[in-house]
């Protein structure tokens, strides 16, 4: 199936209706929207459209991607539930908000989105209370740190960079912060609205920190190679996967996004295909995130990569 989305499109709508794949006429209709463009979101449509395809189309996909605001996702929204739609996917983290303010007639689904409790989806991921499943890929604080410690065992001053007006940076600086009190480092963490922002930062945060974190935004993602660049000589890691990918963030503990997607697809026909209650269809993650490491700069910093941990080097 190809993609629902082309690079520089600002909005997009299809409906899929695979004759080829067999799909019914009177298969049950599943709104996907997200607003403002995000490569996560493409990532996570991804694995979620395959998924789709390889379990014969189940369902018929309305997708409006990469809206302008809020206010054009909640239409999309509105446009879903007139056409009869049964289940809506809202990606991104302003997106899980947004379900969890429209209180839906039908079941809500979240993808591409931070932490679900501090986003207000559910009070237990386990257990959903308001209507609305789906994956997240925030992963929890402890095993990533735990690998970071494993590389650089002495570390005690982080520094964390995060995109202001976020949904998710908030969350990102309390687990992070939460970390370190509890572990005998200490954090700086800054908050930046701009490319500019980031720079200033930097300059004085790599004199005073033993490691330096980007955060899972765009802002972040989006220019790693300048984080890369001020960065110097102090190790810097990413919440994300791109900054590494590209080469510049020197490793990342990272969810797959594909593989979130194509759990979404398995919470969506749960839900939607097999009737189960949404209280019983959990929030998931990454079970198994992947380590991976630029292997150019882990060289050029003289840093091995503990076998145990089982790394992806890209070299």
């Amino acid at each position: 199936m190809r993609p629902f989305f082309r690079a520089g499109m600002f909005s997009l709508i299809l409906v899929v209706l695979s004759a080829a794949a067999g799909l019914a006429a009177d298969a049950p209709l599943v709104g996907v929207c997200w607003y403002k463009k995000s490569g996560m979101a493409e990532r996570v449509l991804k694995g979620f459209s395959e998924e789709m395809k390889k379990r014969g189309d189940p369902v018929r996909l309305a997708v409006k991607a990469n809206l302008p605001d809020a206010d054009a996702a909640k239409a999309a929204i509105a446009t879903f539930l007139t056409e009869g739609a049964k289940g809506v996917v809202c990606l991104r983290s302003d997106g899980a908000k947004l379900l969890v303010e429209a209180k839906l007639p039908v079941p809500g689904f979240i993808g591409a989105a931070g932490n679900p409790i501090e986003l207000g989806v559910c009070t237990d991921p386990a257990a959903p209370d308001k209507n609305i499943t789906g994956v997240t890929y925030y992963l929890p604080a402890d095993p990533v740190f735990g690998i970071y410690r494993q590389i650089w065992p002495e570390f005690k001053k982080v520094g964390l960079l995060v995109q202001k007006g976020h949904p998710g940076a908030p969350i990102e600086i309390a687990a992070v912060k939460a970390w370190c009190a509890a572990n005998g480092a200490t954090l700086q963490a800054e908050e930046c609205a701009e490319k500019a922002t980031l720079a200033k930062v930097l300059s004085t945060m790599r004199d005073n920190a033993d490691l330096i974190i980007g955060g899972n935004q765009g802002l972040l993602i989006d220019n790693g190679q300048l984080v890369g660049q001020v960065a110097g000589k102090t190790p810097y890691v990413s919440f994300a996967e791109k900054p590494v990918t590209d080469r510049h963030a020197l490793l990342g503990v990272v969810p797959d996004d594909e593989k979130l997607g194509r759990q979404l697809a398995a919470a969506v026909i749960a839900v939607v295909i097999e009737g189960k209650p949404v209280a019983q269809v959990a929030i998931t993650e990454d079970a198994a995130p992947r380590l991976l490491v630029n292997g150019a700069k882990a060289k050029a910093a003289g840093i091995t990569i503990p076998a145990a941990l089982n790394a992806t080097v890209l070299e």
